[in-house]
């Protein structure tokens, strides 16, 4: 008889250290899949962030075409698409509402000018000058004054 007390002291063993190898598994498990939630949901976060710099990226293109054409000229007047596409080529200028990316030339005056994008969710931004003085914002402005926030 001690053999099979034994032997089923032995199974009970056995089981007890399968459950709490189980359960420290399930545990990691658990743990790793939380860490990877949390990484996914950082880096989902993060996306705002990185459209906002792709777009201001855009205007600061679009500013460098216009400032230089400007010192050339010493005004603003009749910088436009064609214009802006030669001066700071990359994105794609309009007069009218900035679409996928692209940046609209409002406010154009022999003093001012406005640039204004949208970042991939939509939400507008801008960078102005007056004459040298440059104001960026969070704007869909037609004006250089209206450019803030």
């Amino acid at each position: 008889m001690d053999r099979g007390q034994r032997g089923e002291v032995s199974m009970t063993t056995v089981v007890v250290l399968a459950l709490v190898v189980g359960a420290i598994a399930a545990a990691a498990f658990v743990f790793m899949g939380r860490t990877e939630t949390d990484a996914a949901s950082d880096a989902i976060e993060v996306i705002p962030e990185a459209e906002a710099v792709q777009a201001q990226a855009n205007l600061d293109t679009a500013m460098r075409g216009a400032q230089v054409y400007f010192a050339e000229n010493a005004s603003f007047a009749g910088y436009g698409p064609e214009i802006a596409t030669q001066t700071a080529p990359g994105p794609s200028y309009t007069t009218g509402t900035p679409t996928g990316g692209g940046i609209a030339i409002r406010g154009v005056s022999p003093t001012t000018i406005v640039f204004v994008t949208t970042t991939a969710s939509g939400a507008p931004m801008c960078v102005a000058s007056t004459g040298t003085t440059v104001t960026r914002g969070t704007q869909d402005a037609q004006t250089a004054a209206g450019c803030t926030g």
